[in-house]
Parts: structure tokens; sequence; C-alpha cells
């Protein structure tokens, strides 16, 4: 598939990571939104960041217009507009998250012109790991200085009343679970969705030019995870290196198996402390044990979300049901995936639900390798609803992309000779 890249100068490069920062910082799941700038200033500055791309894009790409309005990119935008909108239009539910989902798939087209998936991504993960180091100094180290009674460190409430120190880049809790690393996210489940992302782009979609980066990066991330204490993250990264560890060969490397061995090691000895101390990790992680109790609040929750979108789908299973009607059909509708086709009926579900598969599923790769990644993404995104956030459709568009159209268009050409 072409490429339509910016001019390869220095101020264009750091344009990339700052539409990158932007989009992240600026999005409904990033606590800007919800504290400092109030959720529609966040949303129109997003748009404006992406608008500004798109008319630099335009200027630069002048002479490429036409090649661009005939490329299968717009051909799949033009489809994708029709899946989403078309919806909202039969059922009269005019609302703007029908908008807000599909400026998702057009941003991620948009990207897919001028960067490929792999450096879509190392833009993605140097950011994260940045981040990531930020958000473990401020949550662990700076709020000791507040805390202390240092003065000058403002603080900033949400709606729900939860109050934290702001460090600019970081978001630390005061007194609600102080203990969970928020970085810049409104949960910390938010944030292991981001993490789990990083860590698989990071392994299977970047090649590095040293194996020290790809490991630097996954150690930033895996901790970082951690700090969370997202219960479904941290199962999550546990699948993921168990996948990784065995896909990868090094169960069947001396490293592999000294590094396997000092991990648990670790852990066990790490387990034994919070327990022999019983601090405020002990419970930390006893509260993240007790949400795999079905009782619980946060299992129930997100049980009930899957149960009560299937409802809704079953009802109206071709254009999907009212948004209100999906999205408070239970108090907290967690599920991406089945709110999409809650809200969008079967189209409309499948083509993220595919986006995603095509973004995990490789052509000669292992078949369990496939399937557990895809499992263990699907189990990441559908503990938060993130159905209007352009990261929740950007690497998966850009699979469809990169990879699905050209096939498509291969295969054309093989029928035809």
């Amino acid at each position: 598939m072409k490429l339509y890249p910016f001019p390869d100068r220095k101020l264009t490069r750091i344009g990339l990571y700052v539409l990158f920062l932007g989009v992240l910082f600026l999005n409904r799941d990033a606590l800007y939104s919800g504290t400092i700038l109030g959720f529609y200033k966040a949303q129109f500055l997003m748009l404006a960041v992406m608008a500004a791309a798109g008319i630099l894009f335009l200027v630069c790409r002048r002479k490429d217009w036409k090649a661009l309005l005939t490329d299968r990119r717009a051909v799949f935008a033009l489809v994708s507009g029709v899946i989403i909108l078309l919806p909202m239009v039969c059922k009269r539910d005019w609302q703007l998250m029908y908008f807000s989902i599909y400026l998702c798939v057009i941003f991620g087209v948009f990207v897919s012109l001028f960067l490929t998936l792999e450096d879509a991504a190392k833009i993605y993960l140097k950011l994260l790991c940045v981040l990531g180091v930020i958000s473990l100094v401020c949550a662990y180290g700076l709020r000791l200085l507040p805390d202390r009674g240092m003065p000058g460190v403002p603080v900033v409430r949400i709606d729900n009343g939860v109050e934290f120190y702001f460090f600019g880049v970081s978001f630390v809790p005061l007194t609600y679970v102080k203990y969970r690393n928020f970085g810049i996210f409104r949960e910390p489940g938010v944030y292991q969705y981001f993490l789990l992302l990083g860590l698989f782009l990071n392994n299977y979609e970047v090649q590095w030019n040293s194996g020290k980066k790809l490991w630097t990066v996954n150690a930033l991330l895996a901790v970082t995870m951690v700090s969370t204490f997202a219960t479904g993250g941290l199962v999550e990264l546990a699948l993921f290196a168990v996948v990784l560890f065995f896909d990868k060969g090094w169960h069947r490397k001396k490293a592999g198996k000294l590094i396997c061995a000092a991990a648990f090691l670790a852990a066990a000895a790490m387990g034994a402390y919070i327990f022999i101390r019983k601090g405020t990790l002990y419970y930390g992680v006893m509260d993240a044990l007790s949400k795999f109790d079905m009782k619980h609040e946060s299992m129930s929750d997100r049980v009930g979300s899957i149960i009560e979108n299937t409802k809704t789908f079953l009802r109206h299973p071709l254009l999907g049901g009212g948004v209100r009607e999906a999205l408070y059909a239970v108090a907290n509708n967690t599920s991406s995936s089945t709110v999409l086709y809650a809200i969008l009926g079967i189209l409309g579900g499948t083509l993220n639900a595919v986006a995603w598969v095509l973004l995990t599923w490789r052509k000669g790769g292992k078949l369990w390798v496939s399937l557990s990644l895809t499992v263990i993404l699907f189990m990441s995104f559908n503990t938060e609803n993130f159905i209007t956030n352009p990261y929740f459709w950007l690497f998966p568009v850009m699979a469809v992309c990169q990879r699905y159209l050209p096939a498509i268009r291969s295969r054309q050409v093989t029928d035809q000779a």
C-alpha cells in the first residue's frame, strides 16, 4: 500500500509526536478531559489537533489529491461511514457518539496514509515509555513532597469527588486508592489497556535495531502495568508473558529459563514480603484478588455489561438499539465490543472485532498464538468503555488498511490473470 509521507524534516517529525501526544492527552479517557479542560473543550481541542494535521497533510501532498481520492483507503473510509452512520439515520437516534466513533476510524485511515503501522507503533511506544517513567516517579516519589506539607502542588477534583495532585503530565490520587498508578488516565483500569497494547506492539509489530531496546520497553511497560494494580491488567500481563515465553522459544534457551526462574523467585519474594508486612500493598493485592468474586461490584458490573449489551443486540441485531438504551442498560457499561454490537448492530460491531483480529493474526503465524493474543487483547479493552477513544481504533484500522486491502487487490489481480 502506497504511503504519502510528510516531508522528512525535523519539524515534521516533531509534529507527528505532537499529534500522537495531543490525541492521547485530549481523548475522553485522559484526566485532562475531566479536570483541567472539561469534556467539551478537550474534545474540540482534539478535533482541532486532528484538523490541523489533516490540513497540513493536504497542503504537503496537494499534488496527490486525485490519487488519495481513488485510494482503497478512501473507499474503506466511505464504507465504514455507511456502516457506522446509517444506523443513526435509520433509527433517528441523533447522537454525536456515532460521529465520535466514525472520527476514530477516520483517524486510523488518515495515519495509515503517511506512516506504516510499525512507525506509528514506535511513536506510541516512545511516548508511552516516557509517560510511564514519569507516572512512576510521580506516584511513588514526588507525591511524598505534598504529602509531607510542601505547598505549591495543584490539586484537581473530578466529578465523583476524587482529588488528585496534578504534576503536569501525571495525576496522583490524594487518598483514594493512593497506591495505584493513574498516569494521565481516568482509571488504572484504563491505563492497563494502553500498556498491554504497547506490550503487544513492542513484541509483534516493532523491530528495534537492538535487543536492549526491546527489553527496556518491555520492562518499563510491565513495571508500570504492575503499578496500576488493575486486576484485569495483571491477569493479562501474566497470560501475555506465558504466550511470549513459548512463542519466542525462550523456554528452549538457558538464558530464558534463568530469567523465568529469577522472575518467579522475585515475584514469590515480593508476595511473601507483602503478605508478611501487611501494609498498603497488601490491601491493594487483596482488593485486586477480591474482584474475582462474582459478588464483587467490579465483576458484577462487567458481567452485567456483557449480558445487557447482548440482550440489546439480540433485540436489534441489524442496526442496534439507541445509544441511551445501550449505554444506560447498566450502571457501568464497560464492555467495548458488546457496546458496539448493541449500538451499531451486526455490521458495526463486526467492523471493530474483525479489525482487531486482523491486527493479531498473521499469515504463517502459529494458530494458538494468534488466538491467545486476540483473547488477551479483547480482555484488556472489554473492562472499560473505549468505543470513542482514537487509540481503540488506530492500530486495528491501520492493520486493515495496510494488510487486508492490499491482499484484496492482490487476489483480484491473481483471479484476473
